[in-house]
């Protein structure tokens, strides 16, 4: 689940995303709760909305979960992002602790995998690139934890505003991710040694195919372009 709002009386824009939560019930209600914090914070600073949230958190878990066994069943982690002004936030919850990260957070049955991918991946960049790399993030959990699917959402928080990446944009990268995991395996199999009739053309089958991929992807992000497969030919 997820959600990008904006309090009316403040310049806060928040985003909420929820990635496990089995209680449709309590879902809701809890959306609602973290919103109110949102909007309470109004004319006040970031550092106040963190006190506020974590209030939420708690106050929710003294209502709503009672018992320690109930919390297998209606236990939720949440992705808060909050931006007011140049100040921008980032928290992950999990049951009533909050925590904050200066760089990346990952929640949910696909948190092990995206975080030990980030780690690997992650580096500062300019917000167009960075949003391009949390999609990538997504559609490789996606395609590899069970369990994680259905449609990718992606807001950005920026300069005290929030949108909302459009899902034609998202199909469009995930076509160039899908021909990316092609490269990668083309690639794994050039570096083990598979023999080809002619190293040249398989150099420049994986260089085409890799600037393919980079053009599109820069150049191209709001209509469809197809990519050249670039296959290589395998000597066997």
């Amino acid at each position: 689940m997820g959600s990008t709002e904006r309090c009316v009386q403040s310049a806060c824009y928040w985003s909420l995303c929820c990635f496990r939560c089995r209680d449709s019930g309590i879902s809701g209600c809890r959306k609602s709760e973290i919103g109110e914090s949102f909007c309470l914070s109004a004319g006040n600073t970031l550092n106040d909305l963190t006190a506020l949230l974590n209030a939420s958190l708690d106050d929710f878990y003294t209502h709503h979960v009672l018992l320690p066994q109930e919390r297998k069943d209606k236990h939720f982690d949440l992705v808060l992002g909050a931006t007011q002004g140049n100040d921008t936030r980032l928290w992950l919850s999990d049951q009533t602790v909050l925590r904050r990260s200066n760089t990346y957070g990952a929640v949910g049955s696909g948190a092990e995998y995206a975080t030990v991918l980030l780690s690997r991946i992650y580096t500062q960049l300019p917000l167009s690139k960075a949003t391009v790399l949390a999609a990538y993030t997504i559609f490789l959990v996606k395609e590899f934890v069970e369990g994680c699917g259905k449609n990718t959402e992606v807001v950005v928080l920026d300069g005290g505003q929030a949108r909302m990446l459009a899902d034609s944009d998202i199909a469009l990268m995930e076509y160039h991710f899908n021909h990316a995991l092609k490269l990668d395996s083309m690639m794994v199999h050039y570096i083990i040694g598979r023999r080809v009739p002619d190293e040249n053309a398989a150099l420049n089958n994986l260089t085409g195919y890799l600037k393919s991929l980079r053009t599109s992807l820069e150049e191209n992000p709001n209509i469809t372009a197809e990519i050249r497969g670039w296959d290589i030919d395998w000597d066997e």
